[in-house]
């Protein structure tokens, strides 16, 4: 089956210091845009009136050439696609996916804009990307997607000047050779283990970088605001923090797509991320895994390669019920690691419930509820696995 996909490629650009002095300026306009358009927004509402996005960047246009002609030197762009955020921010405040919209405060918020939307305005030619108003600028690698390019987005990332840019292209569902069911388990430690033994050890980003972390943060309040200090202070902060984030990304993108390509369907609990992160002890550990973001990856990644994808309910006694029997061990805590079921199996903890989740994705099931959690292993296990695939 062929479809259509978008992917955006994020490479990281070498400007000039004029370059990086446009960019800024760019940057600027479109927080000013944004923040013109909520002050507009408000207006509107308290005056009764039923604003949207499509009318602010009408009225921006209005105005913009008698009272902020400076918003000419840079790419149009900025300032509409800073409008239509801001109209996308408030349909999930309405929607209930977000809070509402706030203020972009110079200095704090992150440096970002459109430079560039649709084929006519993107061009790119090796290492170089041309920016409306500005020219060619070079870029560390070349575009690795070949398709029709949506939109470039020039952002600033720890000192660094990175360009997304999105590319819809023809994606062709690969035709599966492997049609085994697998299940995959998530945790702390390990990070994940599949049903077949694999584990995947927790990077722990956070955890190695902590001490540096704390050491950078302490300096930075002893410095003077503004200084060149402070300055370098907060460069080294964002440094850290962007190494914790691709250190976690890379461990998450190579775990969801081995997945995926070993599993035609895929046995996963559907967890309660935010309520998990209520816990005191586990908060920071819980967190620094990322666990929510780690089974959205597996999702999208699955339906682009053909996997089926099959939630528990998190109510499901994936770890607590014996894969072999079918028995539910009620005492099991989280710091049993391994424990034997009353028909003498002995169980590794987390390839158990692997395996449970396996076996559930081989019932045919899609959901369950928490009535009929306990019922449905019960129904499930019996006789399922063989005592061989159970780790002893």
């Amino acid at each position: 089956m062929t479809t259509t996909i978008v992917r955006a490629h994020k490479i990281r650009l070498v400007p000039t210091g004029q370059q990086e002095r446009h960019f800024v300026q760019a940057c600027g306009t479109a927080r000013f845009a944004y923040n013109w358009g909520l002050a507009e927004w408000k207006r509107q509402y308290q005056a009764g009136m039923k604003p949207s996005a499509r009318q602010l960047d009408k009225r921006l246009n209005a105005v913009k050439r008698e009272r902020y002609p400076w918003m000419y030197a840079v790419s149009k762009w900025a300032a509409q696609m800073a409008i239509q955020n801001l109209g996308i921010a408030f349909r999930n405040f309405f929607s209930r996916r977000g809070k509402y919209p706030r203020f972009k405060k110079k200095g704090k918020a992150a440096l970002s804009y459109v430079c560039a939307v649709g084929i006519q305005e993107i061009k790119v030619r090796d290492k170089r990307l041309w920016v409306p108003k500005l020219g060619w600028v070079r870029m560390r690698q070349r575009l690795r997607f070949e398709g029709k390019p949506l939109r470039v987005t020039i952002s600033k990332t720890a000192g660094q000047w990175y360009a997304a840019i999105a590319v819809e292209m023809p994606w062709v569902v690969p035709v599966r050779e492997n049609q085994a069911d697998g299940g995959l388990d998530v945790g702390i430690s390990p990070l994940a283990v599949e049903s077949d033994g694999t584990r995947w050890e927790n990077p722990k980003a956070l955890d190695k970088e902590l001490r540096k972390l704390r050491r950078w943060s302490r300096r930075l309040s002893r410095r003077t605001q503004g200084s060149r200090g402070h300055q370098e202070a907060q460069r080294r902060i964002a440094a850290i923090h962007k190494r914790i984030a691709d250190m976690r990304a890379d461990c998450h993108h190579n775990l969801s797509r081995s997945v995926v390509d070993k599993y035609s369907r895929l046995g996963v609990e559907d967890l309660n991320v935010s309520g998990l992160l209520k816990n005191r002890r586990l908060s920071r550990h819980l967190a620094d895994a990322a666990l929510g973001d780690l089974l959205r990856q597996v999702r999208y990644k699955a339906e682009q390669y053909g996997t089926e994808i099959v939630e528990a309910n998190r109510f499901f006694p994936s770890s607590k019920t014996c894969s072999a029997c079918g028995r539910k061990n009620e005492s099991l805590t989280l710091s049993d690691k391994r424990w034997v079921c009353e028909c003498g199996v002995q169980h590794d903890r987390d390839r158990n419930a692997a395996i449970n989740l396996r076996n559930y994705c081989r019932a045919g099931h899609a959901r369950t509820t928490p009535m009929d959690s306990e019922a449905l292993a019960a129904r499930t296990f019996g006789g399922e696995t063989a005592l061989g695939e159970v780790g002893i």
